[in-house]
């Protein structure tokens, strides 16, 4: 579902060629991804309007350098 709805902007300016790419986005693309966060939290939210419907998913992480990053994250397609 996530290469057919694709969610944040990084990865869609990328044509979703975000496996290898770190960043907070990587909570939806590649878990492996989150461990080059830096220190701290950070709360993301993301929407987009698609042929199939509207998605609105949203991304709670918190990130320490000796315990690594943990983090909560929720998707939703409306269809309508």
């Amino acid at each position: 579902m996530t290469l057919l709805l694709p969610v944040g902007a990084q990865g869609v300016a990328m044509a979703r060629a975000m496996t290898a790419t770190p960043g907070p986005e990587g909570a939806f693309w590649n878990p492996a991804g989150l461990g080059a966060l830096g220190e701290g939290g950070r709360f993301l939210v993301f929407h987009s309007e698609h042929l199939a419907g509207e998605g609105t998913a949203f991304s709670l992480l918190f990130s320490h350098a000796s315990v690594g990053t943990g983090g909560l994250s929720y998707r939703l397609l409306n269809l309508g």
